[in-house]
């Protein structure tokens, strides 16, 4: 006997770069580029090829990036 979850009920740790991308509203390219230039969200490999993300990575990377404007004095 097996017992399984639901998947409506899972949230995934981590995201692949497509989805990463989507999460945050850019391109893969973008993102890709971020990367590179080590601009961009904490990512982890998972052999020569495979790069994932930490959806709280993800989170905090957007949110160290926050720009406040204007506002109340």
């Amino acid at each position: 006997m097996s017992s399984s979850i639901p998947s409506d009920d899972v949230r995934p740790a981590y995201l692949s770069s497509d989805d990463a991308a989507r999460y945050l509203a850019l391109s893969v390219p973008t993102l890709k580029r971020y990367r590179y230039q080590g601009k961009g969200p904490a990512y982890s490999t998972l052999g020569p090829r495979r790069v994932v993300y930490a959806i709280a990575d993800l989170d905090a990377w957007v949110a160290a990036n926050r720009v406040v404007t204007g506002g109340a004095r």
